[in-house]
């Protein structure tokens, strides 16, 4: 029963490190998001598409215009130069929306503006990922690494999502794994992506501190106690078999 009991405790642990939900402010900015947004659990092959979302609120009274950079990338064998790279603004594909841009792309494009958020708005920006069905096995055991920066234009209003390094980490399976390709298939509505994008969240901006990320009270709130259920059952069933045995 111990067994079970360190068992289930360090799956508990996994399942926290790999869906961390926590919040991050920076001046009049709040995100909501799992950290990190693409965990480097996750075994990428052609065809696979993921889409994960963070929540920003604009805490001030003025109007924001939103904006998005990346910054300690890193990828061996050119898998960011393949992969599809694409941004939402909950509705509407803002970058990427024809399938025309890689995640090398959006680590080269010096940042640009997604979206403009009025007093008090809340929006839901999602980002997608799409390893294409029609590529071969010289990506196996290939990775791209990057730290999303988020923030407002022209102001201090900048979060690094995973500061320090890698934070989000694609990595693809490696030689002997059946990799299944897939059709691909939209996430979302019609594109409606911008022509031009104005370069913001310049290098310069890299030297913000990171700010520091609360874990919320959602998934303790609603995890914790299903698991402790969990293990109570387990508790009585498992003495109800242990007193039924002696009788």
């Amino acid at each position: 029963m111990i067994l079970r009991l360190l068992i289930w405790k360090k799956r508990l642990n996994k399942v926290k490190k790999i869906f961390l939900a926590i919040t991050q402010t920076a001046g009049e900015m709040t995100i909501n998001h799992n950290e990190p947004l693409f965990p480097d659990s996750q075994v990428w092959y052609p065809g696979l598409t993921k889409h994960n979302t963070i929540e920003v609120k604009n805490t001030g009274r003025s109007v924001r215009e939103l904006g998005v950079n990346s910054t300690n990338t890193l990828q061996t064998g050119g898998l960011a130069d393949v992969l599809i790279f694409k941004i939402d603004d909950g509705g509407h594909f803002v970058y990427g929306g024809n399938n025309d841009k890689t995640l090398s792309d959006f680590w080269n494009s010096g940042g640009f503006e997604i979206a403009n958020m009025g007093g008090f708005e809340t929006k839901t920006i999602g980002f997608t990922v799409y390893m294409p069905g029609t590529l071969g096995n010289e990506y196996q055991d290939k990775e791209a690494r990057f730290d999303l920066m988020i923030g407002f234009l022209n102001s201090s209003s900048v979060i690094f999502t995973a500061s320090g390094g890698g934070g989000d980490t694609l990595t693809t399976a490696t030689a002997g794994t059946v990799l299944a390709a897939t059709s691909f298939e939209e996430v979302l509505g019609e594109s409606t992506s911008t022509a031009e994008l104005t370069p913001i969240l310049s290098p310069t901006l890299t030297n913000i501190s990171q700010v520091k990320g609360v874990m919320t009270k959602n998934f303790s709130k609603y995890i914790f106690p299903v698991i402790l259920l969990i293990l109570l059952i387990l508790l009585i069933l498992y003495f109800y078999k242990k007193r039924k045995t002696a009788s």
